[in-house]
């Protein structure tokens, strides 16, 4: 008791929610707090019908979300022509959303009552790959931001998805990723979180990303 004590305690004070809102509730339920908490550390927990998943960040013990592409307001993600939908093995979501061809790009997205720690810094990234048709990416930058409860911020319009660009990193784990901005929470409320993807090039056509989905993590250092 004592120990599964004390492993509750290293847990999110919304763990149980958090266990209500997976596919897989019997069997976390069934775990240990000591598995529990393991388990979050090294296995995303898909919830919200398939549309998000949790994790705890190893290094800092702290909560972290990420939103899949069926989570996201995917400008016309709906009609076949502009995007497709497809899975993937490298994907922890059952589908992810690869862009066939559009003009310009639009990808909105938020999440309420996150019920992350306070004093805590967290980075906000746009989970990608890209297939084909890189020289475009390279020389079309895209705008990146992101309002925390009505703070607007962001790194900007001159970013870039190019793999060489600077901004932009190799998670490690088939994905590439660039930070679209980071916040502090003060207090550890039922925040909310609005983030947006936007690049208006209409003369340039767009083709080869796939979106994995937004991810959301505390930031060390």
């Amino acid at each position: 008791m004592d120990s599964d004590a004390k492993w509750e305690s290293r847990l999110p004070k919304n763990y149980r929610d958090i266990i209500s809102r997976s596919d897989s509730a019997s069997y976390l339920n069934s775990l240990p707090k000591e598995g529990l908490y393991n388990h979050f550390c090294n296995h995303p927990t898909i919830i919200d019908n398939g549309t998000k998943s949790f994790a705890i960040d190893k290094k800092s013990g702290k909560s972290c979300y990420m939103i899949g592409a069926r989570g996201l307001e995917i400008e016309h993600v709906e009609k076949p022509q502009y995007w497709q939908w497809k899975s993937l093995p490298v994907s922890r979501f059952s589908e992810v959303a690869e862009l066939n061809e559009v003009w310009f790009l639009h990808i909105k997205g938020k999440i309420e009552k996150m019920m992350l720690p306070p004093g805590t810094t967290y980075g906000v990234y746009f989970v990608y790959k890209l297939t084909e048709n890189i020289s475009v990416f390279r020389r079309v930058p895209v705008e990146l931001s992101i309002d925390f409860n009505g703070q607007v911020k962001g790194n900007g319009p001159n970013n870039y998805l190019d793999p060489l660009h600077p901004r932009q990193n190799d998670r490690g784990d088939g994905w590439r990723e660039i930070e679209m901005g980071d916040f502090f929470i003060k207090h550890g409320e039922n925040d909310r979180l609005v983030f947006m993807l936007k690049e208006y090039d209409t003369k340039t056509r767009k083709n080869g990303l796939i979106v994995e989905g937004i991810e959301i993590r505390p930031k060390h250092g």
